[in-house]
């Protein structure tokens, strides 16, 4: 399959105000639920059907602290401890629940570099 003409074809279909299916649209490859991520981090294969592109980790009410592990330590390249990926996940919920919304990877990354979670 020509992963990268799938896309294409999404895209273009978006563009025209029409919502691809899933398994076929951008939203497929959007993970916020914990136990998706934790499972993604055993097996890439377990959630993620798509070789051609990397999950869209977001952060929201049903996350889990593996999707703040995913983030530092598989794309950030900045390991925390679990300690500290465990306050995230209560304070992003928190936050989240408040503001009724998800938060994307930049989210996360901008409120950790200007403290937010060291409160």
């Amino acid at each position: 399959m020509n992963y990268e003409a799938l896309s294409q074809v999404t895209d273009y279909l978006d563009s025209l105000g029409v919502r691809p299916a899933p398994p076929y649209s951008k939203a497929a490859l959007r993970h916020e639920s914990g136990i998706h991520v934790n499972g993604f981090l055993r097996d890439p294969e377990s959630y993620h059907i798509f070789p051609h592109a990397d999950p869209e980790i977001w952060f929201g009410k049903c996350s889990g602290s593996s999707n703040f592990q995913y983030l530092f330590e598989k794309q950030l390249n900045q390991p925390l401890t679990p300690e500290q990926y465990n306050r995230m996940r209560d304070q992003i919920k928190s936050l989240s629940i408040q503001e009724q919304r998800c938060f994307s990877p930049q989210e996360i990354v901008n409120l950790f570099e200007g403290g937010f979670f060291n409160g």
